[in-house]
């Protein structure tokens, strides 16, 4: 009988081997008590053959979270090429007097970049010097006109109407604008004491209120259930602090909030680095028409941007790449265009499209749902077809131990560096999705799990198990 049993697996493929361990591996995880109540969607395929090798309610969808922004980053490049760069025009509107002023406006034509003055890119930190610059070059010693951002979309479709009203007040609830600056954010430090709240520098390109709607209690228990929240209207950065709060608390803040207005901001900006660099500049309304082109300034290529996305898994990146793909089909900055643009361009591709339920670019919204299998079957279609992504899409992910917002899956481990993931968190949502082998890899993995109770780094270690178990049979199948 012992031989007949060798024989048998003798003649078993070793995928086939290989599948049934892996399977071993996820049945051992998704039985695990923290996950009694869980929605969980696993799926694991084997990228060559490109069929699901194990899987748990692979086509069951759940909520992706941040995971999403594969599916924007790589339609994204497939469709508009990783050496794509967005580019924003100055022009000068109107004439330069014997005297060196200029006597116009200074007209800004934005096409989506969301690195302008970002603190991600050095060279994108530099635009309004490359301004001042080019003022110079041409002898400009004052100017007398205005400053204008032509914004003939986009502006009222730059949020998401699915994402919720705690999101919009903060940096990662930045809108996605035809025009965007300095990463669409501000910091706004205050302080709280005795139930007064004070503003302490804050960026004078800003005109931001605090409204101090806070409940105050002597009763420390009481006010650690409800935590100290803030909330902004989309067209004003004014903020509004609500929830409850010892009464004897003493504490400063520096929030990062959302900007209500990029274009805004950047024009005041503009207008006060003119005057520290000595050109004049007072406001005079012109109509001339002669137009001289100031610059053109051009983005970093898009792999380089999408890399950065997904490293530090940036939502007003992603969104952006979104309503780009509309643009560049059909001229128009519309996230729901952009929606369907991928759904058909994945049907095409053979995918089963009715698995995503694509509300945004970046994840954040709660009623995104997606399968396990989609996820995995993309990023095996892709890895096999190319597109126009010479640098291979694996390359811009990071990998769970060394980099981005996986840096402390399996940190100090064996394993760290050997897979390459995506994560989304939220509330009670931790996933993953990527490749491995991290290098020249093998297989494409899902993991996304919902409604989970313990904590989540409890969950993240059996998370890390799985990976961990489901690299050990690799390792040892090619022994």
């Amino acid at each position: 009988m012992k031989r007949l049993i060798a024989f048998i697996i003798a003649i078993i493929p070793i995928s086939n081997i290989l599948a049934v361990d892996f399977q071993s591996s996820v049945n051992k995880f998704v039985v695990d008590s923290n996950l009694i109540y869980a929605s969980v969607g696993i799926s694991i395929f084997d990228i060559a053959k490109n069929y699901e090798m194990a899987g748990f309610n692979s086509y069951t969808a759940t909520i992706p979270a941040s995971t999403m922004k594969s599916v924007t980053c790589a339609t994204a490049l497939a469709l508009l090429g990783e050496d794509y760069t967005y580019t924003t025009k100055v022009n000068l509107i109107g004439i330069i007097s014997s005297n060196n002023t200029f006597k116009g406006t200074i007209l800004i034509t934005p096409s989506g970049d969301p690195t302008l003055g970002s603190r991600h890119f050095n060279d994108s930190l530099q635009f309004i010097s490359e301004i001042l610059q080019e003022l110079k070059n041409r002898g400009i010693k004052s100017i007398k006109g205005n400053i204008e951002i032509e914004q003939n979309q986009g502006d009222a479709l730059a949020y998401c109407p699915d994402w919720t009203i705690e999101d919009a007040a903060w940096d990662y609830g930045a809108g996605a604008f035809i025009f965007n600056y300095h990463d669409n954010y501000y910091t706004l430090p205050f302080s709280i004491s005795n139930g007064d709240t004070k503003t302490e520098n804050v960026n004078k390109n800003v005109n931001a209120t605090i409204i101090n709607s806070i409940n105050y209690t002597s009763r420390s228990s009481l006010a650690s259930y409800s935590p100290t929240m803030i909330r902004k209207d989309l067209k004003s950065d004014n903020i509004t602090l609500c929830g409850v709060m010892d009464k004897n608390v003493r504490r400063k803040y520096a929030y990062t909030c959302a900007i209500a207005s990029p274009s805004q901001y950047f024009i005041k900006e503009l207008k006060d680095s003119l005057i520290t660099n000595k050109i004049e500049y007072s406001e005079a309304k012109y109509q001339y028409t002669d137009t001289t082109e100031l610059l053109t300034h051009h983005s970093p290529k898009l792999i380089d941007i999408a890399k950065s996305a997904m490293w530090r898994s940036d939502n007003m990146f992603t969104d952006t790449f979104l309503r780009t793909i509309a643009k560049e089909k059909f001229g128009i900055w519309d996230p729901y265009i952009a929606i369907k643009i991928i759904k058909d361009f994945w049907k095409n591709e053979g995918l089963d499209t009715r698995q995503l339920f694509m509300k945004d670019g970046c994840g954040l919204a709660r009623n995104n749902k997606v399968t396990a299998n989609f996820l995995s079957q993309m990023l095996v279609t892709l890895y096999n077809r190319k597109y126009n992504i010479n640098s291979e899409f694996y390359n811009i992910m990071p990998k769970a131990g060394n980099d981005g917002s996986v840096k402390s899956l399996l940190k100090g481990t064996q394993y760290a560096g050997r897979i390459c993931l995506k994560s989304g968190s939220m509330s009670d949502v931790q996933c993953y999705s990527g490749y491995f082998p991290a290098e020249n890899p093998k297989y494409a993995i899902t993991i996304l799990v919902n409604n989970f109770i313990g904590s989540r780094s409890t969950l993240q270690k059996n998370i890390e198990e799985l990976i961990i178990n489901i690299i050990d049979k690799t390792d040892k199948e090619n022994q």
